[in-house]
């Protein structure tokens, strides 16, 4: 029996599972995010999520995590950093302050 967790890939979940019931000759059991298929082997059903992920959801990998459990993950974000000034620092108050 292989798992196929699919919670990373959240609103497109029913596209991914409609897909691979129309590819398998076999009921899928849900239960959460989860799919369990109980004929097909794991790479039989990596290579049908790596068509499916193709067609559709190209920045997604798929993971055989150990033997009978599959996961799907969503890209990686990489955190957006502020735009720095070209420029040295700022100089302080007291280096702006004229002699008197």
């Amino acid at each position: 029996m292989i798992t196929v967790d699919l919670k990373e890939i959240k609103k497109n979940f029913r596209a991914a599972v409609d897909y691979l019931r129309s590819r398998l000759d076999e009921p899928i059991e849900l239960k959460g995010s989860r799919a369990r298929l109980k004929r097909t082997n794991a790479k039989t059903a990596k290579i049908l999520l790596h068509k499916l992920l193709q067609l559709q959801l190209e920045e997604y990998r798929i993971v055989i995590v150990k033997s009978g459990l599959i996961e799907v993950h969503a890209p990686k974000k990489e955190k957006q950093r502020n735009a720095r000034a070209t420029q040295g620092a700022k100089p302080s108050a007291w280096e702006t302050i004229p002699d008197l």
